[in-house]
């Protein structure tokens, strides 16, 4: 006597066999992926950011000279800001000037 069979067609079989699996794994959390990395800036971009953050540096530096009340303003310490402010002015300039090389096929 030949065994009955349970589905019509093997791809009710196969159907059957993907909801008992989808079931099993119901309860199951999949592992977490894991995060992607921002891309990083281009080197371009990275030279203006450059720029801009000694731009602020020389901003708050000089804003701190600015600030200092009269009887420091012919101190030591405004003597050293007047220096590093002149420093940052030279690296500002000094970056700004900077033309990186055009990329490939550009």
């Amino acid at each position: 006597m030949p065994r009955q069979r349970i589905y019509e067609t093997q791809a009710d079989r196969f159907r059957a066999y993907r909801q008992r699996i989808r079931e099993r794994l119901a309860g199951l959390q999949p592992p977490p992926r894991p995060e992607k990395k921002p891309p990083k800036p281009t080197r371009p971009k990275r030279i203006v950011a450059v720029e801009a953050e000694l731009q602020a540096l020389l901003d708050e530096y000089q804003a701190w000279l600015d600030a200092l009340p009269e009887n420091l303003q012919a101190s030591e310490t405004a003597t050293q800001l007047e220096e590093t402010i002149e420093q940052l002015q030279v690296a500002v300039d000094a970056v700004g000037a900077i033309e990186p090389p055009r990329g490939f096929g550009r």
